[in-house]
């Protein structure tokens, strides 16, 4: 730890939320961010650049934690916003101060603090995750939801507030840090360039001729949730009865095929995603140009996760020489992460030390 805390100063972390920052909790709308850890967080934040990164939609992960200069990457990093104002003390010039205000009265926002950018990989297919998460539903006997994903007012710092922001623009990326925010230059890099499509899964024989049969009857299945999280769909199962597992696959894997999406698998959840080369581990690259053109400086990525969907993002920090931390009380669990943490409140105090080490840092426990 010693070893870490002297480079401090160098560090950007990168979090995972449900069973990183908070437990994993039977009902996912019961995963709510402690006051304690809420606050060492406001601090790290003000500290160092911090983003989160979870399979939750954007919206619903801005609601869960809702500190202010935070990048948020939803949807597996699929659904980015980035805060134009930098959450710490900026040593930048008065000009790019000035380009700062200037995005802000163009958003209409009186308060930079409260503008964002966003960025959407593969925003194409989201009509056609809606409308599979329609049809999913639908077979598991699930109502509507009373409106579908719409921009909430956001409780930010302990504050209703309601946010501006704009789509991001589809160019060309500073070539360097130093290029990055120069006069005439975007302040912020680009949407990522489109990923290519990922190979498609092979599905057995013997699967294919059940396909229309899974698809158009109905399974009561207690206990199943499906979250639409805009750019992918979580299908919870951890309070089903094991049983029917192997059903609700089959079923997932159907709705796969049928619209040309990516399954993939997580602690007691199946996810669809579009089946585009897109995840956690490019999300996180993304995520540490961006913050090293913004700051224009170069970061080590500290990344935090527990789930088999973090394992590419601890991938990418572990090859870069970052920090890669899996949160696990399964020591022989295999990871490219190259230190363990056991669980949320280990996480916790991990953090709370990088807020101790930096000057003016004020730790929530000692206030």
């Amino acid at each position: 730890m010693d070893s870490l805390l002297k480079r401090a100063d160098t560090f950007a972390f990168l979090l995972d939320y449900d069973g990183t920052l908070t437990a994993i909790v039977e009902d996912p709308n019961g995963a709510v961010l402690g006051e304690r850890v809420r606050g060492i967080l406001q601090e790290l934040a003000r500290l160092y650049p911090v983003a989160i990164v979870t399979g939750r939609s954007r919206e619903k992960i801005i609601q869960l934690v809702g500190i202010k200069g935070v990048y948020y990457a939803g949807s597996h990093g699929f659904d980015i916003e980035v805060p134009l104002r930098k959450s710490r003390p900026s040593n930048g010039s008065s000009l790019e101060n000035g380009e700062i205000s200037a995005l802000a009265d163009a958003m209409q926002t009186k308060d930079p603090e409260d503008a964002y950018f966003r960025y959407h990989i593969a925003e194409e297919v989201i009509p056609v995750l809606r409308e599979a998460a329609r049809h999913l539903r639908s077979i598991f006997g699930l109502e509507e939801p009373a409106s579908d994903l719409p921009e909430p007012e956001r409780r930010v710092d302990g504050q209703e507030t309601v946010t501006a922001n704009v789509q991001a623009p589809k160019q060309m990326a500073c070539s360097s840090i130093d290029d990055c925010g120069a006069p005439g230059s975007m302040l912020l890099p680009p949407l990522p360039i489109q990923p290519e499509p990922s190979s498609p899964p092979v599905f057995d024989p013997s699967f294919l001729s059940q396909v229309d049969r899974l698809l158009t009857e109905r399974y009561a299945v207690r206990g199943i949730g499906i979250e639409d999280n805009l750019l992918s769909i979580s299908i919870h199962y951890r309070r089903c009865d094991p049983a029917h597992v192997p059903t609700i696959e089959k079923i997932v894997d159907s709705i796969a095929y049928k619209y040309g999406l990516r399954k993939t698998r997580g602690k007691c959840v199946f996810e669809l995603r579009p089946a585009v080369k897109w995840d956690k581990g490019r999300a996180a690259k993304w995520l540490l140009e961006m913050i090293q053109c913004r700051e224009k400086r170069e970061y080590v990525p500290v990344y935090v996760g527990d789930d088999v969907t973090d394992e590419d993002a601890l991938r990418f920090v572990t090859n870069f020489g970052g920090v890669g931390i899996i949160v696990t009380e399964d020591d022989s669990r295999e990871t490219a992460a190259t230190w363990r943490l056991r669980d949320p409140d280990e996480v916790a105090e991990f953090l709370e030390h990088f807020v101790r080490a930096r000057p003016g840092g004020v730790s929530p426990s000692s206030s």
